[in-house]
């Protein structure tokens, strides 16, 4: 054995580089943190990462968590309240609300106790990767709500039953100016809504509206005074026109026309409704135009009243914070 005539040379850091090492490090072991905490959040959260960003679907279902809120007597994202309590309700994620067009529509969501069909009214900032609150009643249904969560998978619901009578809520600051309306009782969600005045609605005037995330179609430059034929079509191509409605501010405009046909095949005006199975996509849907005599025959000023069909209601504890709910657990 020897000594080395050139023995090495251990090379001293100056102080600065064993701090930045050190800053190094815990940038490191916090990186490996985060992604634990992030992989056991989606751990708890099944089929996170497959949900869809865009509305429910009718034929692939969401899967995801389930909350339940209290809307405190509130309007919903949609403008359908104010909301009773004791109905079976929805409110979805930003993604699956998609600005207002989920509005109006039904969900079939099953859960580990059962099945409910519930109206979409809401939208849940709180809720991501699929997930949704529900008014208790519906929650009840899916669910025990001594949980306060459970994982569901849910599907929009094509022709939801029964067909309720369409009705137009004009807004409060509508003028000829400037037009916002509400179609209520549509059932599937709406694809497209356009106005043109009474008289000219056989030269082709139709004036498409812009749906806001209240859930209001809106011309910002206005109509004109009205009268007008309201021509609404919804997801699946089904097609109305809807004649007489007025420029009444405020107002709910009720007719007797159905969005779909009734199980008999015909509207409620007794026409025979060709576009209740469409195989043509909305865009080249055939028109069906109700009576002059199926205008709208009341007109409630203010609130919805009895002009929407089916349940009506939303309630309940925790949660995530719909729009106008009451905040819960979170991962």
């Amino acid at each position: 054995m020897h000594e080395s005539l050139n023995p090495r040379r251990r090379r001293v850091r100056p102080p600065g580089v064993w701090a930045a090492a050190a800053l190094l490090t815990a940038a490191l072991l916090g990186a490996s943190a985060l992604h634990f905490v992030t992989a056991s959040c989606a751990a708890e959260l099944p089929q996170a990462a497959l949900a869809p960003d865009g509305p429910p679907s009718a034929t692939t279902p969401t899967e995801g968590q389930a909350y339940y809120y209290n809307p405190g007597g509130g309007e919903g994202s949609c403008s359908f309240g104010p909301l009773p309590s004791g109905g079976l309700y929805v409110s979805l994620a930003p993604p699956q609300y998609a600005n207002g067009a989920s509005c109006g529509g039904y969900l079939d969501v099953s859960g580990p106790d059962g099945k409910v069909q519930a109206e979409i009214v809401d939208q849940c900032p709180g809720c991501t990767d699929g997930g949704l609150d529900m008014s208790e009643a519906a929650f009840a249904r899916v669910a025990s709500p001594a949980a306060g969560t459970a994982d569901v998978s849910y599907r929009l619901v094509r022709d939801p039953r029964p067909a309720g009578r369409l009705s137009v809520r004009i807004a409060q600051s509508s003028s000829a100016g400037w037009l916002a309306l509400q179609v209520i009782g549509n059932g599937n969600p709406l694809s497209s809504v356009a106005v043109t005045a009474d008289r000219r609605a056989g030269a082709g005037g139709w004036q498409s509206l812009t749906l806001n995330s209240d859930g209001y179609w809106a011309a910002p430059a206005g109509a004109g005074s009205g009268p007008f034929q309201v021509r609404v079509t919804d997801v699946f191509g089904h097609r109305v026109t809807l004649p007489g409605i007025r420029l009444l501010p405020g107002s709910v405009q009720h007719t007797r026309v159905l969005m779909y046909a009734t199980a008999s095949g015909r509207n409620a005006a007794g026409t025979a409704d060709s576009t209740s199975r469409p195989s043509q996509p909305p865009a080249t849907a055939p028109s069906t135009t109700a009576p002059a005599t199926t205008a709208p025959a009341t007109v409630t000023p203010g609130g919805l009243g009895s002009a929407r069909p089916g349940p009506t209601a939303h309630a309940a504890l925790g949660g995530h914070p719909s729009a106008s709910g009451t905040a819960g657990p979170h991962c």
